[in-house]
């Protein structure tokens, strides 16, 4: 939650501003990069916004 906290106010906070400011419409992109797969999750399963990078496996494997 340490880590994803800092980047649900950060998204909260520019949508806010965007509205703020008249905006009607915004565009949300990400990349695979944005998790890091998990030896242990299933090679057939689809992954999806449930999918998070483990962070201890990122903390070993760097």
């Amino acid at each position: 939650r340490e880590l994803l906290e800092p980047a649900i106010q950060g998204t909260l906070n520019v949508l806010k501003a965007a509205k703020a400011s008249g905006v009607k419409r915004v565009v949300v992109t990400s990349s695979i990069s944005a998790i890091v797969p998990s030896p242990g999750w299933p090679a057939d399963v689809v992954k999806g916004e449930d999918c998070w990078t483990d962070v201890e496996y990122c903390k070993q494997n760097g």
